[in-house]
């Protein structure tokens, strides 16, 4: 009976794969290529990265702008003890 289990067992593991398989080759066959999107989404990167070289430009400008500041200060007092 053991013997019997084991073979129930295989022949429900392969019908779990071919369902997988005939699942897998069905969402291939129904995908389309849509160059409206995939240009829509070049697009949309394009302007992602646009942002972030402009924050990345505000960011390091207020820092420089701020440690300039600082530095500015220190070389006042620096100034004024003498």
């Amino acid at each position: 009976m053991n013997n019997m289990s084991n073979i129930m067992i295989s022949i429900a593991g392969a019908f779990l794969c071919i369902a997988y398989l005939i699942l897998l080759v069905i969402r291939i066959r129904d995908f389309e290529y849509n160059p409206e999107t995939q240009e829509s989404r070049k697009q949309e990167l394009e302007k992602l990265m646009q942002d972030q070289e402009t924050l990345r430009n505000s960011l390091c400008n207020g820092a420089m702008q701020l440690w300039g500041d600082q530095s500015q200060l220190k070389l006042e007092e620096a100034n004024q003890l003498q």
